[in-house]
């Protein structure tokens, strides 16, 4: 989990699917639970994120899938983990002697400290930006770069989307946390983000509804958010007591529309 969270090892992704019963099981229920938290816009084909043929997301639907993980202690000491120790293979240490501090002790022991690779994680704000947990940065040729944030200060925290960015965003997002943690209990939210489904839902329509306002962000209630706008507005949505400012891509994105994301990769 380490592996996936911290630095995108799409391998990793696949590992964990197999584990779990294979990539067909996976992608199901990736699906299924991506609809119980009512992320309508997303659909898995592959369980890394990386490009694929009818894969998509979008900015609303990422930070509910963030909110979720956010709940997780587990999730939250993962992708808040700056450097980790990852396992490396049994000969390791036989075939990168340099590696090791003391050759002639380490052929001597007859158990020899056990081999591993440094990984840092890849969320360059962790550690720079006060308050920052996490959560997620990623990039593919079709959904560019790809972010999600979470900062938490004076028990309150905000959580910013980024998606189809062509550069590096990271003062970008520094800049929109700022902006979220100034105008807290000043702006007016433009909606709600919704719950997850309960274990029996009653049958109803899908909580999306497209905005009025051609150009015009979000709807005043809970049951979902339309997003339309160039690349640095900065609409504010109120979740599960998260904050949450969405980034949106120049192209501009609107719920339902079939817009690549990225989960890792």
């Amino acid at each position: 989990m380490r592996a996936l969270l911290m630095v995108s090892a799409n391998d990793a992704a696949v590992a964990l699917a197999e584990a779990n019963g294979g990539l067909k099981k996976t992608l199901a229920d990736m699906n299924k639970e991506a609809h119980r938290l009512q992320a309508y816009d997303t659909v898995a084909k592959t369980p890394n994120g990386l490009d694929a043929p009818g894969q998509r997301s979008s900015a609303y639907d990422l930070a509910l899938i963030a909110r979720a993980g956010l709940a997780m202690p587990d999730f939250r000491k993962y992708i808040s983990t700056k450097i980790a120790k990852f396992p490396a293979p049994k000969d390791y240490l036989k075939k990168n002697k340099k590696k090791r501090r003391d050759d002639a002790d380490a052929e001597a022991s007859e158990s020899p400290p056990p081999a591993y690779y440094e990984m840092a994680n890849h969320n360059r704000l962790l550690g720079r930006y006060k308050g920052m947990i996490g959560v997620k940065n990623g990039w593919t040729s079709k959904a560019l770069g790809s972010f999600v944030g979470a900062a938490r200060r004076d028990g309150h925290t905000i959580l910013v989307v980024i998606m189809h960015h062509p550069g590096s965003f990271w003062e970008e997002v520094a800049k929109l946390l700022d902006w979220g943690f100034a105008v807290r209990g000043k702006a007016t939210p433009v909606g709600r983000l919704v719950s997850p489904l309960p274990d029996h839902p009653k049958p109803s329509t899908l909580a999306v509804r497209p905005s009025p306002t051609p150009g015009v962000v979000g709807v005043a209630d809970a049951r979902g958010v339309s997003a339309k706008g160039t690349r640095m507005a900065t609409p504010a949505l109120i979740g599960g007591g998260v904050l949450v400012v969405l980034a949106l891509g120049a192209y501009g994105l609107r719920r339902r529309r079939k817009t690549p994301g990225d989960a890792t990769g």
